[in-house]
């Protein structure tokens, strides 16, 4: 892209091949990346701030590297002002949405989103093994992303893999659990952590990497925070005020690792073998009631295909066979976190 001109949708894609070849040539400097195995995947990520840095250190599982295989990527977190090489001509496209942008990029087998509020560019090229979020400036990313950092790139890495990060939760227990499902306030959180201190595990609260195999699901771990306010570690007998929890994120809520609140919570693996879709309602105990195939659709689109841009047709396609090969149930949520653990753990027992 020649220097000076707009940059516009008929020539964002020639742009961003210019810049990832770019990041390439940075990250090939003299240096040691932050290296982080997760399930299938392998990231080194070369940060320009050492904040970002920790957020990932926090946030994002470290397996062991022993017998590690999968995909490699190669990922830059850049400031457009630290790096003017890197740096996009301003986006001026009003009329061209995210999907434009989103099937541009596609159509030229890259994957890319852009953050409006943020002006923050994110690209990569899976054939290529490199990736790359170009911030607007120093610290410029949105407050969500300490404890999610990357997602985007997870997603469209897993979905290179025939896999699916999915927004959702997760209880198990001997290697085998369920998945629950349903928009923000459900109560997918409080019913994780109430599972988990009652002695259940999980391999994830918001983020986890699926594998749908002949209608056979598999969840992996990806991101190791939890997030609750104060009052739902109040019910469940936790004290906010412990250092464990340390200070509230911008829902005013507290974030944390769930293995190091309850050591060996976290699954290395879990078959799933059940979709729960969670419901506060106030009533004495707990209880199941079937779900149909298309309620467990329209709970996991929503959050999924929203919060996670790109490979559309694939999440659609994903998430209605998921959606199908497993039975669903309604848990309508009882008053008394125990009791709920324990209605999930019998549920379990009964269906393994």
């Amino acid at each position: 892209m020649e220097v000076g001109a707009a940059l516009t949708l008929d020539r964002l894609a020639s742009a961003v091949h210019a810049r990832l070849q770019a990041a390439q040539g940075s990250m090939s400097v003299p240096g040691t990346p932050l290296r982080h195995h997760l399930p299938f995947l392998t990231l080194d990520i070369h940060c320009a701030t050492p904040i970002y840095a920790a957020h990932c250190r926090r946030a994002l599982v470290n397996m062991p590297a022993e017998g590690a295989e999968g995909t490699r990527l190669k990922i830059m977190v850049a400031d457009a002002q630290l790096h003017p090489a890197l740096a996009l001509p301003t986006w001026n496209e009003a009329a061209v949405g995210l999907g434009d942008i989103i099937e541009r990029l596609e159509s030229k087998a890259l994957d890319g989103c852009y953050e409006q509020d943020f002006r923050n560019w994110q690209f990569m090229s899976v054939e290529a093994g490199i990736g790359l979020k170009l911030l607007d400036g120093a610290g410029a990313w949105p407050p969500w992303e300490s404890a999610f950092p990357l997602r985007h790139f997870l997603h469209w890495a897993y979905a290179a893999r025939g896999m699916r990060l999915l927004h959702a939760a997760s209880l198990g227990t001997g290697a085998k659990g369920v998945l629950l499902a349903g928009a923000g306030g459900a109560g997918k959180s409080g019913t994780t952590l109430a599972g988990v201190l009652a002695g259940l595990q999980s391999v994830g609260d918001d983020y986890l990497a699926l594998a749908l195999d002949n209608g056979a699901a598999r969840a992996f771990p990806v991101m190791k925070l939890m997030k609750q306010d104060a009052d739902g570690l109040a019910r469940l007998g936790l004290n906010p005020h412990d250092p464990i929890f340390g200070a509230r994120n911008w829902q005013q809520k507290f974030e944390f690792d769930i293995e190091e609140l309850v050591p060996g919570a976290r699954m290395p693996e879990m078959a799933v073998s059940a979709i729960l879709l969670p419901r506060i309602t106030g009533e004495a105990r707990s209880r199941l009631s079937p779900a149909t195939p298309r309620e467990l659709m329209f709970a996991l689109m929503p959050n999924n295909l929203q919060q996670l841009p790109g490979r559309m047709k694939q999440g659609f396609d994903f998430i209605g066979r998921l959606s199908r090969s497993l039975p669903g149930y309604h848990l309508h949520l009882g008053s008394d976190p125990r009791e709920i653990a324990a209605t999930i753990g019998n549920f379990m027992e009964r269906n393994a």
